[in-house]
């Protein structure tokens, strides 16, 4: 992860990358190392990233996130939404799973 780097408004990684000669090692990046059962919490904005699981271990990563209200009405559904053009308006956010 690159400490701070959620301050700096939206990052475009591909750009960084190739400012680095195609690394996926990008300056001031700093390891998060767990154990297993921790629990790491980071901004949703923070560059972060891992390398691929090349142990015979299971990893697992479960994502939690929150979203304004604001910020979400009026915006088009996407990813686990069967329905296409499903937008979140008062009545979906209203009777969303919780």
């Amino acid at each position: 992860m690159i400490p701070g780097s959620h301050k700096l408004g939206r990052a475009d990684i591909r750009a960084m990358v190739e400012a680095n000669g195609g690394s996926g090692r990008l300056p001031g990046a700093v390891p998060l190392v767990c154990e297993a059962g921790d629990v790491t919490m980071v901004n949703r904005q923070m560059v972060h990233g891992s390398f691929a699981n090349s142990s015979p271990d299971v990893w697992i990563s479960l994502t939690f996130g929150f979203h304004r209200r604001k910020s979400v009405l009026g915006q088009k559904a996407a990813l686990s939404i069967a329905e296409t053009n499903a937008v979140y308006d008062e009545q979906r956010i209203f009777t969303a799973p919780r």
